[in-house]
């Protein structure tokens, strides 16, 4: 009676040492897998709309002729520069980033808030509607 109680014990600490190694395999492969980065992701700053405030002597590329807007309208004539829409500089929250990327439709390479402006600009007359970063025209202050 003793050698078949000896036996089961064995065969039950064999069958439980194997499943306690299967089951530490499993969960090690799941914890490589929850750790596993494909591929790394781009975080873009919220767009913020702000105001253009120059004057016809100042350029529509300063960031620090730019204010959060206020919802003002920006009227009719079509001048230069009214509304835009970038993120805020990471050195100067109270300013939009002109190196900003923008992705634009088609264009594999991003553009700067920079250039879309001065690409807005060039073509007021035949776009014054405006692109994805320059939202409303209107005049010098």
């Amino acid at each position: 009676m003793k050698k078949i109680i000896k036996k089961v014990l064995g065969a039950t600490g064999i069958v439980a040492l194997v499943l306690g190694v299967a089951i530490g395999a499993s969960a090690f492969g799941k914890k490589n897998k929850i750790h596993q980065v494909d591929t790394p992701m781009k975080v873009k700053a919220a767009d913020q709309t702000w105001q253009y405030n120059g004057s016809s002597s100042d350029s529509p590329t300063d960031p620090s002729k730019y204010s959060l807007s206020s919802g003002q309208p920006c009227g009719t004539i079509l001048e230069t520069v009214c509304k835009l829409n970038a993120p805020a500089s990471s050195t100067n929250p109270n300013q939009p980033d002109m190196t900003a990327p923008v992705d634009v439709d088609g264009d594999p390479n991003p553009s700067t808030v920079s250039q879309r402006i001065s690409d807005a600009l060039a073509n007021i007359s035949t776009h014054p509607e405006g692109n994805e970063t320059v939202t409303n025209f209107g005049a010098f202050n």
